[in-house]
């Protein structure tokens, strides 16, 4: 459209120049008449000529005048020819014209229907890109259903498989819970019956300790007792019956030995009344040292508490 509007200008411009050239040429150039030198006014001068001088300025003035009349057709006819050759050109310049009108005009009608086609394809490419856009439009549209479509299948499974997994798990943790339970109740049971075990483990222990003991208590007071036994009757071989001693005579002493059973101390702890009794009792116990050792060593004393009767 532009392009077309500048070329008109121009086209218009270049008529214009045309005319202003044909005007030019066209104008008739008045060329005033040259002046004869001498021709100026000059004073008339009275003097008196003699024919011959009437006759040669006569002749001049002719010659003059015809060569000024020679000169004035030369000059028409060189304007008659400028004139032609003017209107030559100004008939030139307007077939010209004509011609670039006609060119303007068809130029003007090809450029409208330039504009007329190119608003066509204008409005065929606008129609055509509304179509092609359309056509994005649906299947871009169509793309998001299907990813959206997609997206909900996506989530359906997933949620499918969370509930599978959630069911698996809780199934899982029941089946381990009752495993845990089980295992719970085995090992009270086992707990239980360990200490039904245990305690009656330890009743029997503790019965057979009890038996145990009882037979070392036994075992340790028969070896006491013969230990005993074994001390009063050597004292007893050792002692010297007092004369005149009633019966019934008795009394504890406190004999304290060194390993070995030599006595190193005697002492009466309880009497029997009698003096002389009491000191044949200690001298036995003196007589009889050292006094025999237990079969067992472990029941060795260093101190002793004896019980003599003579009696026994």
């Amino acid at each position: 459209m532009k392009f077309g509007t500048l070329r008109a200008g121009f086209y218009s411009l270049l008529i214009h120049l045309a005319l202003l050239g044909l005007l030019v040429f066209s104008l008739d150039w008045q060329v005033p008449p040259p002046v004869p030198v001498g021709s100026q006014s000059q004073p008339i001068q009275a003097v008196a000529m003699d024919e011959a001088q009437v006759a040669a300025e006569l002749k001049r003035l002719r010659a003059a005048e015809l060569k000024k009349k020679k000169q004035e057709s030369t000059r028409l006819k060189k304007i008659e020819r400028k004139a032609r050759a003017a209107e030559k050109r100004r008939k030139a310049e307007e077939k010209k014209l004509a011609q670039l009108k006609k060119k303007l005009a068809k130029e003007k009608k090809q450029a409208a229907a330039a504009r007329k086609q190119a608003t066509l394809k204008k409005a065929q490419k606008k129609k055509r890109l509304a179509k092609e856009k359309l056509a994005v439009e649906k299947k871009r549209k169509a793309e998001v259903a299907r990813k959206a479509l997609k997206k909900a299948e996506e989530k359906k499974q997933l949620a499918a498989k969370e509930r599978k997994r959630k069911l698996a798990a809780e199934k899982k943790r029941q089946v381990e819970a009752a495993a845990r339970k089980a295992a719970e109740q085995k090992k009270q049971a086992d707990a239980a019956r360990h200490k039904a075990d245990q305690r009656a483990l330890q009743e029997q222990l503790a019965n057979e300790q009890r038996s145990l003991d009882q037979r070392r208590r036994t075992l340790l007071n028969r070896a006491r007792s013969e230990y005993n036994d074994r001390i009063r009757a050597k004292v007893a071989r050792h002692w010297i019956r007092p004369a005149g001693l009633p019966q019934g005579m008795k009394n504890t002493l406190r004999v304290e030995q060194i390993p070995g059973g030599e006595v190193v101390a005697v002492r009466i702890m309880k009497g029997s009344g009698n003096l002389a009794f009491d000191r044949s009792v200690e001298a036995a116990v003196r007589k009889a040292s050292p006094l025999p050792l237990p079969r067992d060593p472990s029941l060795f004393d260093r101190v002793l508490m004896i019980t003599f009767d003579p009696e026994q």
